[in-house]
């Protein structure tokens, strides 16, 4: 017989292979991806690339997806680095990962490092088939790697069904070279030369007229000359029929084995298959392996498991099952599973395929699974706890607590009405105050997260009002009701409810109800603009509930000017708890980005906003996400670009409606300086009245973050609003007068005075002190200010010398949109500065367009620095330098860390 050849595919595999050798050449990274229908050979080109790829001396790491595992997070990826003979990653290297795959980006920042350094010593492949069955967490590293490690010889290869919305999809727009291959039928004469390798001989007429049928799929074709080859002449067209002939041929145990092996859903081990099949002895399932191995179905890997040939087989064989026999065979592999202590979430995907009403065991299984993907998989998580509780019955024992659990994770993931329908379905069954009061908690917690706290207060309310309510579980609600009339009550009537939930938590002694207690009272006190007996309480919390809080407290610090003091504790807790790697916690992801922005380093602010967006996405946290749009819409205000911030606007989740706004009050703001330099100053003042007019209300406390008044003050100006300007310089009097220790509210509230007045003596002052400010961009408005209204009394000299020290600090953190409008009023006046004239809007190539942080992170790299010790060097996270490096790379016209360390040495001498 002839040998088998890969036919039709010459196309494919020169693009795929031209990838192969410009990695191999200019040692930068390179992706291909190969698309196609089911059957239509994807997965045997994926292995003749990776055969050539071998023999071109890149190291193979492959691996393959699969519908049924999809739910074991990052199993694909972690499975291939440890493929062949000679796998990428240790035993002991895989073992530290696979923890990291409950929290998504430490993983992508662990692998970054790892296959950093494995690709300075190698060529490296990595591979995977079959990506539109991977599972979340694959797909956000996958998403990810290839573009942090442009720079790396790494050849990415990955094979999809054609759909929209996957990995494939993700992956067309990385900065790396991609090479998109879409694979299409075979032309008749391609199958008609298949058929003539497979046969040795030209196929007769009716062999030709069944490969006719196969509509050019040369898996369809495969499998009829397979038969042939046989002797099995009268093989039906439809596959899945022959398919259920072939497991019918099959002795009893050969098609017990493949039909277990069909709903198993991966390499199944012989120990797996005994347990599986205890109905067969040991003998018989060795013999039975054999005969499913020569009837073409089944193989067997390198480590000895069954696998099958094709996907397709194995979901023909799956289709083929009865609904009841396909539930059973599902349970029979979560118990066995589950007996050997597998991934829950492995068990997860069998027991909710086999689960039916009443089952409570299956039930149990998948809310283990849950809570163990709550963290890094909320809305995976959310699924898995509903199909549970929507399996159990409310006169079974576990319904109320897989309820409760439900609620739980239906507000964590803010899909709020759902949470308030399983909540009241709970409430019709339940005829005791005790549980009733119990899930009344579970609401009140998901509609506080979801912002939706007028409701948090009606329902806390309501189930107060229970007659029959355990202390402890009455001063649990009380708190609730507390934290939630925080944001509804003005702080003077709020504060004497969190007073005497505290009362009633101390009175019971019940550590839960403290904390909600100690944190009515913390943001309480946050709104009012106390931000000193805010920080009390937030470090009271720390005290008794670890480092759930320590986000708000590192933010107490930052509003008292405390900068110093929140840098410190922020690397002290990334070192201690584990955060320095991502800072995992969306809290102080957002307290690091707000640390950036506010001491003007821009550059790490955007990056750390990026970082936040993708997992707010990831995580389904819209709060974070506007957060993080909104900040970066900042950065682009800063840096002059009003068009990209009004894009950051609608980044992520899409364009905001009312309610959100009302619930970030900061994107509000956002839209309202956008409106405003667009040059619409009266529609910005009418978006932002309500939210000004309110701020004394004290239900937010936006009014007492520094730097907010200054832009509202300019808004009412440029409106001609007057009402609306008293309100802002009230608000600010407010804030200096609660913080009066703290030179960033003193200093606004002189500033902003001497802005409305035109009084200079006002506005000296206010720049003497915000002169020690440790926010960049307040000291350069104040001298910006003074400097104007030295122009407009026409004292030229005193006014040139203030609007240099604003010119130099804006131009020092890159603020181009500030600068520029300095420049501007110093020409009107018929003023000139070289330097001035000279600071045009940055190129977008080569040295002179790198940020002053890129230009340090392409100093450590080209010093031969990895991501991980520039980090630490810097201080930042790894993240933040592989964004940096990624810019660098694309300014310089550089695809590796070669080429980068060249150009160093090039420029040094």
């Amino acid at each position: 017989m002839s040998k088998v050849v890969l036919r039709g595919r010459s196309a494919a595999m020169a693009a795929a292979l031209g990838v192969a050798r410009r990695v191999r050449a200019q040692r930068h990274g390179g992706v291909v991806l190969v698309e196609g229908e089911p059957g239509i050979g994807k997965s045997a080109l994926f292995t003749e690339i990776v055969t050539q790829a071998t023999r071109m001396g890149f190291a193979c790491a492959v691996g393959k997806a699969d519908q049924i595992g999809r739910l074991s997070p990052a199993a694909p990826l972690l499975l291939a680095l440890r493929s062949g003979t000679d796998p990428l990653l240790s035993a002991a290297e895989l073992t530290d990962l696979v923890p990291r795959t409950n929290e998504p980006l430490l993983l992508l920042e662990d692998l970054t490092a790892l296959l950093e350094r494995l690709s300075q010593q190698r060529l490296v492949l990595i591979g995977i088939d079959d990506t539109q069955w991977a599972d979340p967490v694959t797909r956000f590293v996958l998403r990810a790697l290839p573009g942090r490690l442009a720079g790396s010889s790494i050849l990415w290869l990955f094979t999809s069904r054609n759909a929209a919305g996957g990995l494939v999809d993700d992956l067309r727009d990385t900065d790396s070279l991609v090479e998109s291959i879409e694979l299409g039928p075979l032309p008749v004469d391609d199958i008609a030369a298949m058929a003539a390798d497979r046969l040795g001989h030209q196929p007769s007429t009716a062999v030709s007229r069944m490969l006719d049928g196969v509509g050019g799929n040369p898996f369809f074709a495969t499998q009829i000359l397979t038969g042939v080859v046989r002797g099995d002449a009268d093989i039906p067209a439809e596959f899945v029929l022959g398919v259920r002939r072939r497991i019918r041929e099959l002795d009893p145990a050969a098609a017990d084995l493949i039909t277990v092996a069909a709903v198993f859903g991966q390499a199944l081990a012989p120990e797996d298959a005994d347990a599986l099949l205890p109905e067969h002895t040991a003998g018989e399932i060795t013999a039975a392996t054999d005969a499913v191995v020569r009837a073409y179905l089944l193989d067997t890997d390198c480590n000895g498991h069954l696998v099958f040939r094709h996907d397709l087989i194995r979901q023909a064989v799956y289709a083929d099952l009865t609904e009841r026999s396909r539930r059973a065979l599902h349970e029979r592999c979560a118990r066995h599973l589950a007996e050997i202590d597998s991934d829950p979430l492995a068990i997860a995907a069998h027991a909710r395929a086999a689960i039916k009403p009443g089952d409570e065991a299956g039930a149990a299984m998948l809310a283990e699974a849950a809570n163990r993907a709550a963290g890094s998989m909320p809305e995976a998580a959310t699924e898995l706890i509903l199909a549970a509780f929507h399996a159990v019955r409310p006169n079974q024992g576990s319904w109320l607590a897989l309820g409760q659990r439900c609620v739980e994770l239906l507000g964590l993931v803010q899909r709020c009405t759902e949470a308030l329908e399983v909540a009241d379905l709970l409430l019709a069954h339940i005829d005791n105050d005790e549980s009733a009061g119990q899930v009344e908690i579970a609401v009140a917690r998901a509609l506080w997260l979801s912002g939706r706290w007028l409701a948090a207060v009606d329902r806390s309310t309501k189930a107060l009002a229970r007659p029959r309510l355990s202390p402890v579980l009455r001063a649990r609600l009380v708190a609730l009701q507390a934290l939630a009339l925080s944001r509804v009550e003005p702080a003077s009537s709020a504060v004497t409810t969190a007073e005497h939930a505290l009362r009633e938590a101390d009175q019971v002694d019940d550590d839960d109800a403290r904390v909600l207690a100690w944190h009515a009272l913390a943001e309480v006190s946050r709104n009012r603009g106390d931000h000193v007996e805010s920080l009390r309480h937030y470090r009271a919390l720390r005290a008794i509930s670890g480092p759930t809080y320590i986000g708000q407290e590192f933010q107490g610090l930052q509003y008292l000017d405390r900068f110093h003091d929140a840098e410190v504790m922020l690397r002290t807790a990334r070192r201690e708890l584990g955060l320095d790697r991502g800072m995992v916690f969306l809290s102080l992801i957002y307290t690091q980005i707000w640390w950036d922005y506010n001491v003007a380093r821009f550059d790490e602010a955007e990056a750390g906003a990026r970082t936040l967006l993708d997992l707010a996405l990831e995580r389904g946290s819209y709060s974070c996400g506007i957060e993080a749009a909104s900040l970066l819409s900042l950065v682009s205000l800063q840096r002059g670009d009003v068009a990209e911030a009004r894009r950051w606007l609608t980044a992520g989740f899409g364009p905001a409606g009312p309610e959100d706004e009302v619930r970030v009050p900061s994107l509000l703001l956002v839209r309202g300086w956008v409106t405003a330099a667009e040059g619409n100053a009266d529609e910005a003042a009418e978006l932002l009245a309500p939210l000004v007019f309110a701020g004394r209300e004290e239900r937010d406390p936006w009014p007492w973050k520094p730097g907010w008044l200054r832009l509202l003050t300019y808004i009412g100006l440029r409106a001609k609003n007057q009402k609306f300007t008293d309100e802002v310089l009230t608000l600010a009097d407010l804030g200096a007068e609660r913080n009066p220790d703290v030179v960033s509210f003193a200093g606004t509230t002189l500033q902003l005075r001497g802005i409305v007045h035109r009084d200079v003596d006002l506005l000296t002052r206010g720049a003497e002190i915000l002169a020690h400010s440790p926010r960049p961009m307040m000291q350069a408005s104040a001298y910006e200010d003074l400097g104007v209204n030295l122009l407009r009394q026409d004292r030229k000299r005193e006014g040139a010398e203030v609007l240099d020290r604003a010119w130099e600090i804006y131009r020092r953190v890159g603020a181009t949109g500030p600068l520029l409008d300095v420049q501007n009023e110093m020409r009107q006046v018929g003023l000139r500065r070289d330097k001035w004239l000279s600071a045009e809007p940055r190129p977008e190539k080569g040295w002179a367009a790198l940020t002053p942080s890129e230009l340090n992170v392409a100093r450590l790299i080209g010093g031969g620095h990895t991501n991980r010790a520039a980090a630490e060097e810097l201080g930042v996270s790894v993240n933040t330098i592989g964004t940096h490096l990624r810019s660098v790379f694309t300014k310089l016209g550089v695809r590796s860390r070669v080429q980068l360390s060249n150009l160093m040495h090039e420029l040094e001498s």
